[in-house]
Protein backbone atom coordinates (compact mmCIF):
# COMPACT_ATOMS: atom_id res chain seq x y z
CA UNK A 1 0.00 0.00 0.00
CA UNK A 2 1.19 3.86 -0.97
CA UNK A 3 1.54 5.46 2.03
CA UNK A 4 0.50 9.42 1.01
CA UNK A 5 2.70 12.36 2.14
CA UNK A 6 1.80 13.52 5.93
CA UNK A 7 -0.64 16.27 5.95
CA UNK A 8 0.73 19.92 5.46
CA UNK A 9 1.83 21.39 8.74
CA UNK A 10 2.15 18.38 10.55
CA UNK A 11 4.01 18.60 13.71
CA UNK A 12 5.15 15.68 15.88
CA UNK A 13 6.41 16.15 19.47
CA UNK A 14 9.49 13.04 20.18
CA UNK A 15 9.57 12.81 24.20
CA UNK A 16 13.04 11.10 25.47
CA UNK A 17 15.86 9.37 23.49
CA UNK A 18 16.73 6.60 25.73
CA UNK A 19 18.99 4.13 23.64
CA UNK A 20 18.44 6.78 20.74
CA UNK A 21 14.48 5.20 19.80
CA UNK A 22 13.16 8.38 18.46
CA UNK A 23 16.31 10.57 16.67
CA UNK A 24 16.46 8.74 14.06
CA UNK A 25 12.54 7.67 13.46
CA UNK A 26 12.67 11.84 13.61
CA UNK A 27 14.83 11.82 10.87
CA UNK A 28 12.91 9.54 8.92
CA UNK A 29 9.78 11.07 9.49
CA UNK A 30 11.35 14.82 8.29
CA UNK A 31 12.89 13.05 4.92
CA UNK A 32 8.72 12.91 4.22
CA UNK A 33 7.49 16.43 5.57
CA UNK A 34 6.95 16.35 8.90
CA UNK A 35 7.98 19.53 11.60
CA UNK A 36 9.19 17.21 14.33
CA UNK A 37 10.73 18.40 17.49
CA UNK A 38 12.78 16.30 20.07
CA UNK A 39 12.59 16.85 23.39
CA UNK A 40 15.17 15.53 25.92
CA UNK A 41 15.45 14.54 29.37
CA UNK A 42 17.96 15.68 31.45
CA UNK A 43 19.39 12.21 32.59
CA UNK A 44 19.78 10.90 29.02
CA UNK A 45 22.70 9.00 28.38
CA UNK A 46 25.31 10.64 26.79
CA UNK A 47 26.33 8.01 24.04
CA UNK A 48 22.49 8.28 22.73
CA UNK A 49 22.53 11.60 22.59
CA UNK A 50 21.83 12.84 18.84
CA UNK A 51 25.75 14.45 18.40
CA UNK A 52 26.49 10.78 19.14
CA UNK A 53 24.62 9.57 16.02
CA UNK A 54 25.46 12.46 13.22
CA UNK A 55 28.30 14.24 11.49
CA UNK A 56 26.31 17.30 11.01
CA UNK A 57 24.95 19.69 13.79
CA UNK A 58 21.22 20.15 12.04
CA UNK A 59 19.63 18.35 14.86
CA UNK A 60 20.13 21.30 17.15
CA UNK A 61 17.52 23.77 15.27
CA UNK A 62 14.62 20.92 16.33
CA UNK A 63 15.97 19.13 19.80
CA UNK A 64 14.96 21.22 22.92
CA UNK A 65 16.45 20.10 26.09
CA UNK A 66 13.45 19.76 29.05
CA UNK A 67 14.59 20.56 32.49
CA UNK A 68 12.78 17.30 34.01
CA UNK A 69 11.97 13.91 33.20
CA UNK A 70 13.28 11.81 36.08
CA UNK A 71 11.78 10.52 39.31
CA UNK A 72 13.66 12.99 41.18
CA UNK A 73 12.23 15.87 39.76
CA UNK A 74 8.72 14.62 38.77
CA UNK A 75 7.37 16.66 40.98
CA UNK A 76 9.25 20.27 40.08
CA UNK A 77 7.20 19.48 35.94
CA UNK A 78 4.18 21.99 36.61
CA UNK A 79 1.24 20.96 34.82
CA UNK A 80 1.31 24.51 32.88
CA UNK A 81 5.36 24.11 32.03
CA UNK A 82 4.39 20.81 30.59
CA UNK A 83 1.75 22.24 28.42
CA UNK A 84 3.80 24.98 27.20
CA UNK A 85 6.28 22.39 25.91
CA UNK A 86 4.02 19.88 24.67
CA UNK A 87 0.90 21.34 23.59
CA UNK A 88 -0.07 22.17 19.62
CA UNK A 89 1.32 18.89 18.39
CA UNK A 90 -0.73 16.59 16.16
CA UNK A 91 1.20 13.85 17.62
CA UNK A 92 3.01 13.09 20.58
CA UNK A 93 5.85 9.93 20.94
CA UNK A 94 7.55 9.31 23.61
CA UNK A 95 9.74 6.87 25.67
CA UNK A 96 10.74 6.89 29.69
CA UNK A 97 8.27 8.64 31.83
CA UNK A 98 6.96 10.36 28.94
CA UNK A 99 3.02 9.20 29.72
CA UNK A 100 3.45 10.23 33.52
CA UNK A 101 4.60 14.07 32.24
CA UNK A 102 1.37 14.17 29.68
CA UNK A 103 -0.62 12.62 32.12
CA UNK A 104 0.64 14.92 34.95
CA UNK A 105 -0.13 17.65 32.40
CA UNK A 106 -4.04 16.85 31.12
CA UNK A 107 -2.44 15.43 27.80
CA UNK A 108 -2.32 12.18 25.54
CA UNK A 109 1.04 10.92 24.98
CA UNK A 110 -0.04 8.53 21.37
CA UNK A 111 2.54 6.81 20.78
CA UNK A 112 5.13 4.58 23.29
CA UNK A 113 8.40 3.48 22.19
CA UNK A 114 9.30 1.20 25.14
CA UNK A 115 12.90 1.26 25.18
CA UNK A 116 12.67 -1.37 28.42
CA UNK A 117 12.99 0.54 31.57
CA UNK A 118 9.86 2.86 31.31
CA UNK A 119 8.10 -0.94 31.88
CA UNK A 120 10.11 -2.38 34.23
CA UNK A 121 11.59 0.29 36.58
CA UNK A 122 9.11 3.14 36.05
CA UNK A 123 6.53 1.46 36.94
CA UNK A 124 7.35 -0.08 40.24
CA UNK A 125 8.07 1.25 43.64
CA UNK A 126 12.06 1.79 43.90
CA UNK A 127 13.72 2.19 47.11
CA UNK A 128 15.30 6.01 46.62
CA UNK A 129 16.57 9.08 49.52
CA UNK A 130 14.01 9.61 51.79
CA UNK A 131 14.18 13.30 50.15
CA UNK A 132 12.64 11.70 46.84
CA UNK A 133 10.19 9.54 48.53
CA UNK A 134 7.34 11.84 47.28
CA UNK A 135 8.39 12.53 44.11
CA UNK A 136 9.50 8.75 43.30
CA UNK A 137 5.47 7.47 44.66
CA UNK A 138 4.09 9.99 42.65
CA UNK A 139 5.72 8.84 39.60
CA UNK A 140 5.60 5.67 39.97
CA UNK A 141 1.59 6.32 40.49
CA UNK A 142 1.61 8.47 37.51
CA UNK A 143 3.36 6.54 35.10
CA UNK A 144 0.84 3.33 35.88
CA UNK A 145 -2.01 5.25 35.68
CA UNK A 146 -0.99 6.84 31.64
CA UNK A 147 -0.17 3.55 30.74
CA UNK A 148 -3.63 2.37 30.77
CA UNK A 149 -4.94 4.89 29.02
CA UNK A 150 -1.78 4.46 26.28
CA UNK A 151 -3.24 4.58 22.63
CA UNK A 152 -0.48 2.53 21.37
CA UNK A 153 2.34 0.95 22.06
CA UNK A 154 5.17 0.84 19.27
CA UNK A 155 7.36 -2.14 19.38
CA UNK A 156 8.25 -5.33 17.72
CA UNK A 157 7.89 -8.49 19.60
CA UNK A 158 9.97 -8.65 23.16
CA UNK A 159 10.53 -11.47 24.76
CA UNK A 160 7.74 -12.72 27.86
CA UNK A 161 8.74 -10.10 30.52
CA UNK A 162 8.28 -7.56 28.73
CA UNK A 163 5.25 -8.89 26.92
CA UNK A 164 4.26 -9.56 30.02
CA UNK A 165 4.61 -5.92 31.49
CA UNK A 166 2.79 -4.35 28.66
CA UNK A 167 -0.63 -6.85 28.94
CA UNK A 168 -0.66 -6.15 32.37
CA UNK A 169 0.31 -2.49 32.66
CA UNK A 170 -1.28 -1.24 28.91
CA UNK A 171 -4.66 -2.99 28.56
CA UNK A 172 -5.97 -0.75 26.21
CA UNK A 173 -3.26 -0.40 23.56
CA UNK A 174 -2.79 -0.93 19.75
CA UNK A 175 0.27 -2.60 18.95
CA UNK A 176 2.53 -2.00 15.87
CA UNK A 177 5.17 -4.51 15.94
CA UNK A 178 6.85 -2.89 13.20
CA UNK A 179 10.67 -2.00 14.11
CA UNK A 180 11.24 1.54 15.28
CA UNK A 181 14.06 3.08 13.04
CA UNK A 182 16.68 3.39 15.03
CA UNK A 183 19.46 4.00 13.13
CA UNK A 184 19.43 6.78 9.85
CA UNK A 185 20.23 4.60 7.01
CA UNK A 186 21.73 7.50 5.00
CA UNK A 187 24.42 8.50 7.48
CA UNK A 188 26.05 5.45 7.29
CA UNK A 189 25.93 5.16 3.83
CA UNK A 190 29.05 2.45 2.74
CA UNK A 191 29.94 5.05 0.08
CA UNK A 192 30.43 7.93 2.87
CA UNK A 193 33.11 5.52 4.28
CA UNK A 194 36.05 7.61 3.69
CA UNK A 195 34.12 10.66 5.10
CA UNK A 196 33.02 8.72 8.52
CA UNK A 197 36.69 7.92 8.68
CA UNK A 198 37.96 11.56 8.42
CA UNK A 199 35.26 12.22 11.26
CA UNK A 200 35.80 9.20 13.68
CA UNK A 201 37.63 9.49 16.68
CA UNK A 202 38.67 5.54 16.56
CA UNK A 203 38.62 4.84 12.78
CA UNK A 204 41.88 4.76 12.60
CA UNK A 205 42.02 2.21 15.23
CA UNK A 206 39.42 0.03 13.75
CA UNK A 207 41.77 0.28 10.24
CA UNK A 208 45.05 -1.31 11.66
CA UNK A 209 42.77 -3.74 12.77
CA UNK A 210 41.10 -4.41 9.92
CA UNK A 211 44.62 -4.26 7.98
CA UNK A 212 45.86 -7.10 10.49
CA UNK A 213 44.08 -10.03 10.07
CA UNK A 214 41.88 -11.49 7.03
CA UNK A 215 38.74 -12.02 9.53
CA UNK A 216 37.35 -9.08 11.97
CA UNK A 217 34.65 -9.85 13.85
CA UNK A 218 33.19 -7.15 15.49
CA UNK A 219 30.92 -7.43 18.94
CA UNK A 220 30.09 -4.47 20.38
CA UNK A 221 27.28 -5.14 22.51
CA UNK A 222 27.38 -4.60 26.81
CA UNK A 223 29.17 -6.81 28.57
CA UNK A 224 26.25 -8.11 31.25
CA UNK A 225 26.99 -11.73 32.75
CA UNK A 226 24.28 -12.95 35.43
CA UNK A 227 21.38 -15.82 35.45
CA UNK A 228 19.41 -16.40 31.98
CA UNK A 229 16.69 -14.81 33.91
CA UNK A 230 18.18 -11.65 33.58
CA UNK A 231 17.00 -9.96 30.53
CA UNK A 232 19.83 -7.80 30.10
CA UNK A 233 22.40 -10.76 29.85
CA UNK A 234 24.00 -10.99 26.80
CA UNK A 235 25.52 -14.50 26.88
CA UNK A 236 29.56 -12.63 26.30
CA UNK A 237 31.03 -15.85 27.82
CA UNK A 238 29.35 -17.84 25.22
CA UNK A 239 30.71 -16.38 22.70
CA UNK A 240 34.60 -15.75 23.38
CA UNK A 241 34.31 -19.65 24.49
CA UNK A 242 32.79 -19.95 20.66
CA UNK A 243 36.00 -17.95 19.74
CA UNK A 244 38.50 -20.13 21.86
CA UNK A 245 36.87 -22.96 19.34
CA UNK A 246 36.94 -21.09 16.37
CA UNK A 247 40.67 -20.17 16.43
CA UNK A 248 41.50 -24.46 16.95
CA UNK A 249 39.56 -24.91 14.00
CA UNK A 250 40.59 -22.13 11.71
CA UNK A 251 44.56 -22.99 11.67
CA UNK A 252 46.91 -19.94 10.64
CA UNK A 253 44.53 -17.50 9.41
CA UNK A 254 44.65 -14.37 10.90
CA UNK A 255 41.75 -13.45 12.14
CA UNK A 256 40.37 -10.32 15.26
CA UNK A 257 37.19 -10.52 17.54
CA UNK A 258 36.86 -6.90 18.87
CA UNK A 259 35.01 -5.96 22.25
CA UNK A 260 34.01 -2.45 23.34
CA UNK A 261 35.23 -1.69 27.12
CA UNK A 262 31.00 -0.94 28.05
CA UNK A 263 28.93 -2.48 30.72
CA UNK A 264 29.14 -3.69 34.23
CA UNK A 265 31.06 -7.02 33.94
CA UNK A 266 34.03 -5.70 31.22
CA UNK A 267 36.40 -6.93 34.25
CA UNK A 268 35.05 -10.46 34.05
CA UNK A 269 35.08 -10.39 29.87
CA UNK A 270 38.97 -9.65 30.23
CA UNK A 271 39.63 -12.29 32.75
CA UNK A 272 37.82 -15.14 30.56
CA UNK A 273 39.44 -14.00 27.45
CA UNK A 274 42.87 -14.77 29.20
CA UNK A 275 42.01 -17.57 31.02
CA UNK A 276 40.91 -19.38 27.50
CA UNK A 277 44.30 -18.11 26.10
CA UNK A 278 42.89 -15.73 23.57
CA UNK A 279 44.52 -12.31 24.25
CA UNK A 280 46.02 -11.84 20.58
CA UNK A 281 42.70 -12.46 18.96
CA UNK A 282 41.11 -9.85 20.83
CA UNK A 283 41.18 -6.48 20.47
CA UNK A 284 39.28 -3.92 23.69
CA UNK A 285 38.82 -0.49 22.50
CA UNK A 286 36.60 2.27 24.61
CA UNK A 287 33.09 2.49 24.71
CA UNK A 288 32.23 4.81 21.88
CA UNK A 289 29.72 6.54 19.91
CA UNK A 290 27.34 5.21 17.27
CA UNK A 291 29.21 7.86 14.49
CA UNK A 292 32.29 6.45 15.70
CA UNK A 293 31.16 2.69 15.98
CA UNK A 294 29.91 2.19 12.28
CA UNK A 295 33.16 2.97 10.15
CA UNK A 296 34.26 0.10 12.17
CA UNK A 297 31.30 -2.22 11.31
CA UNK A 298 31.34 -1.32 7.63
CA UNK A 299 35.00 -2.14 7.57
CA UNK A 300 34.19 -6.02 9.50
CA UNK A 301 32.97 -9.43 8.38
CA UNK A 302 30.51 -10.15 10.75
CA UNK A 303 28.91 -8.63 13.90
CA UNK A 304 28.20 -10.67 17.06
CA UNK A 305 24.58 -10.00 18.95
CA UNK A 306 23.81 -11.36 21.88
CA UNK A 307 23.47 -15.69 22.29
CA UNK A 308 21.15 -15.84 25.47
CA UNK A 309 17.81 -13.63 25.09
CA UNK A 310 16.57 -13.80 21.73
CA UNK A 311 15.82 -10.44 19.97
CA UNK A 312 13.86 -8.96 16.79
CA UNK A 313 15.15 -5.49 17.20
CA UNK A 314 17.72 -3.57 18.98
CA UNK A 315 20.61 -1.09 18.27
CA UNK A 316 23.22 -3.79 17.95
CA UNK A 317 20.65 -5.54 15.17
CA UNK A 318 19.86 -2.79 13.27
CA UNK A 319 23.18 -1.11 13.52
CA UNK A 320 25.04 -4.32 11.90
CA UNK A 321 22.23 -4.31 9.30
CA UNK A 322 22.65 -0.81 7.92
CA UNK A 323 26.07 -1.50 7.97
CA UNK A 324 25.06 -4.45 5.78
CA UNK A 325 26.98 -7.28 7.87
CA UNK A 326 26.07 -11.01 8.84
CA UNK A 327 24.87 -11.17 12.31
CA UNK A 328 25.76 -14.19 14.41
CA UNK A 329 22.98 -14.43 17.63
CA UNK A 330 20.63 -16.50 19.06
CA UNK A 331 17.19 -16.02 17.48
CA UNK A 332 14.19 -18.08 18.84
CA UNK A 333 10.71 -18.11 17.06
CA UNK A 334 8.41 -15.72 18.43
CA UNK A 335 5.21 -17.88 19.09
CA UNK A 336 3.23 -14.90 20.56
CA UNK A 337 4.22 -12.29 17.64
CA UNK A 338 1.29 -9.69 16.61
CA UNK A 339 2.07 -10.06 13.21
CA UNK A 340 4.49 -12.52 12.16
CA UNK A 341 6.46 -11.85 9.06
CA UNK A 342 9.96 -12.85 7.38
CA UNK A 343 12.91 -11.57 9.35
CA UNK A 344 16.45 -10.84 8.73
CA UNK A 345 18.81 -13.55 7.91
CA UNK A 346 20.56 -14.64 11.19
CA UNK A 347 23.49 -17.13 11.73
CA UNK A 348 21.80 -19.02 14.84
CA UNK A 349 24.54 -19.93 18.07
CA UNK A 350 23.16 -20.10 21.15
CA UNK A 351 26.47 -22.40 22.38
CA UNK A 352 30.17 -21.85 22.32
CA UNK A 353 30.10 -24.93 19.87
CA UNK A 354 27.49 -23.14 17.60
CA UNK A 355 29.14 -19.76 17.52
CA UNK A 356 32.69 -21.90 16.21
CA UNK A 357 30.89 -23.33 13.31
CA UNK A 358 29.11 -20.09 12.54
CA UNK A 359 32.36 -18.47 12.85
CA UNK A 360 34.15 -20.89 10.34
CA UNK A 361 31.96 -20.45 7.71
CA UNK A 362 31.44 -17.11 7.60
CA UNK A 363 35.55 -17.17 7.62
CA UNK A 364 35.93 -19.97 4.76
CA UNK A 365 33.04 -18.66 2.64
CA UNK A 366 33.14 -14.56 2.91
CA UNK A 367 30.32 -14.23 -0.34
CA UNK A 368 27.69 -16.08 2.33
CA UNK A 369 28.11 -13.33 4.47
CA UNK A 370 28.18 -10.58 2.02
CA UNK A 371 25.12 -12.06 0.50
CA UNK A 372 22.95 -12.22 4.23
CA UNK A 373 24.02 -8.61 5.40
CA UNK A 374 22.80 -7.24 1.63
CA UNK A 375 19.60 -8.95 2.62
CA UNK A 376 19.48 -7.78 5.96
CA UNK A 377 19.99 -4.38 4.63
CA UNK A 378 16.89 -4.40 2.14
CA UNK A 379 15.02 -6.21 5.10
CA UNK A 380 15.86 -3.78 7.47
CA UNK A 381 14.85 -0.26 4.33
CA UNK A 382 11.76 -2.22 3.53
CA UNK A 383 10.68 -3.27 6.85
CA UNK A 384 11.90 -0.99 9.78
CA UNK A 385 12.40 2.54 7.94
CA UNK A 386 9.78 1.96 5.75
CA UNK A 387 6.63 1.21 7.16
CA UNK A 388 8.01 2.04 10.48
CA UNK A 389 7.10 5.63 9.44
CA UNK A 390 4.78 4.93 7.41
CA UNK A 391 2.42 4.06 10.60
CA UNK A 392 3.11 7.53 11.94
CA UNK A 393 1.71 8.83 8.53
CA UNK A 394 -1.18 6.66 8.72
CA UNK A 395 -1.96 7.64 11.94
CA UNK A 396 -1.27 11.61 11.12
CA UNK A 397 -3.91 11.58 7.89
CA UNK A 398 -6.10 9.98 10.38
CA UNK A 399 -5.49 12.90 13.05
CA UNK A 400 -6.24 15.28 9.46
CA UNK A 401 -9.62 13.95 8.28
CA UNK A 402 -11.99 16.99 9.83
CA UNK A 403 -8.82 19.91 10.49
CA UNK A 404 -9.22 22.99 9.25
CA UNK A 405 -6.97 23.37 6.14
Amino acid sequence: MSIPAAPARSRVAFIGNMNNNHFALARYLRDRGVDCTLFLFPDEIDHFHPRSDTYSLDFQSWTRQLPWGSRRTFLNARADDIRVELEGFDLRVGCGLAPALCGRAGLSLDVLVPYGGDLIEETRYSPCAPRHIRASVAATRAQRRALRTLSVIHSPPLIRMYEVLIERYCPCAARWCTGVPMVYAPEYAPARLATMMGRSHWGHKFLRIRESCTFMVVAHGRHVWGPHSNPGVKGNDILMAGWSLFLKQIGSLPVKLVLLDYGRDVPRSKQLVRQLGIESSVEWLPMMLRKDLMPGLLLADAVAGEFVHSWECGGVIYEALVAQKPLIMHRAKFADAAEPSVLFPVFQASAPEEVASQLLVLAKEPEIGRAAGKVGYDWYIENVACHGTDKYLELLRARSVGRPA
